[in-house]
């Protein structure tokens, strides 16, 4: 049985389009991530943060909340500083308006008192990501910096590698 000319000619046609739509697709959903609305969060670790880099996970629970955008000295030189980016999307849709973050609203602070970041390491892949969870205040007091810190600031707890 042979198929005609025209019969192939369709066929390539179909093939070809379906590849581009697939690309095009693929690309659309990896652009619309890059281009997500963030706004800022700071975290201070006293402690080595071998593994993480630019482009590693914050995670609230498990949850993805947003990306590592930049690892630097803090001004007092015995600190990490540690900039992120906070998905606005996923804010809303917890129920915390952005317009939250646009300024410091009087008497109140970026997050809750028991929220902290903690530096976690996957044993397998030495990579790093920072993971944000409620911590009892008790045993986790705020610490105090020698320099003035954004209010932004998320504080952190050791890791648990740390404590060990």
């Amino acid at each position: 049985m042979t198929v005609s000319q025209t019969n192939r000619w369709k066929l390539g046609l179909f093939v070809t389009i379906g590849v581009f739509l697939t690309i095009a697709t693929l690309m659309w959903l990896g652009i619309s991530q890059l281009q997500r609305r963030t706004t800022p969060a700071y975290f201070y670790f006293a402690e080595s943060v071998n593994g993480l880099e630019v482009g590693s996970p914050v995670k609230f629970r498990g949850v993805e909340i947003g990306r590592v955008e930049e690892v630097v000295p803090a001004p007092d030189r015995r600190h990490i500083e540690v900039r992120s980016g906070i998905y606005i999307d996923t804010l809303e849709a917890w129920g915390i308006q952005p317009t939250d973050f646009d300024q410091r609203p009087q008497g109140r602070t970026f997050v809750p008192s028991d929220i902290r970041g903690q530096l976690v390491s996957s044993a397998l892949t030495s990579i790093s990501f920072i993971q944000i969870d409620v911590f009892p205040v008790e045993s986790n007091p705020i610490p105090s910096y020698s320099f003035p810190i954004p209010w932004e600031t998320v504080h952190t707890v050791p890791s648990t590698f740390k404590s060990l």
